[in-house]
């Protein structure tokens, strides 16, 4: 066991060589419930919300100059960290939780906000649960 952590804390620490994974799952756009997704981050990873709006089982159409925003709190949204996400492809919005946003809470309530011109598409709720870092 101490070689399997010894070995996973050197190939860790080669970070240069990990590619950004994103977190993808798909979203029933425009139904007025918000949807829920819990994750587990490490302390000083940076996790990519990459949830996608479908209607029917197909990508949504997100109307050009819609707009995506993570928010997250640690006290029930008494005090708010935002960041602001993307559009990245038809019905797909990217959020970047980064090392940054961690403020040294064991959890964080986030939502990522999805709107056009017409008012607000798709709300998607969540928590962050943050571990140690190996």
């Amino acid at each position: 066991m101490r070689y399997l952590s010894a070995i996973l804390a050197a190939v860790l620490s080669a970070g240069a060589c990990w590619a950004l994974v994103a977190d993808r799952w798909d979203v029933q756009a425009v139904d007025g419930v918000p949807a829920s997704h819990d994750v587990m981050v490490f302390r000083g990873e940076t996790w990519v919300f990459e949830p996608r709006l479908t209607t029917n089982g197909a990508a949504y159409n997100v109307a050009t100059g819609a707009v995506a925003c993570l928010w997250w709190s640690a006290d029930g949204f008494a005090t708010v960290g935002s960041n602001t996400a993307a559009i990245i492809e038809t019905g797909r919005a990217r959020a970047t939780w980064t090392p940054s946003c961690d403020t040294g809470a064991t959890n964080y309530q986030y939502i990522i906000a999805i709107r056009d011109a017409l008012g607000w598409i798709q709300r998607i709720t969540g928590k962050i649960t943050m571990r140690p870092s190996p």
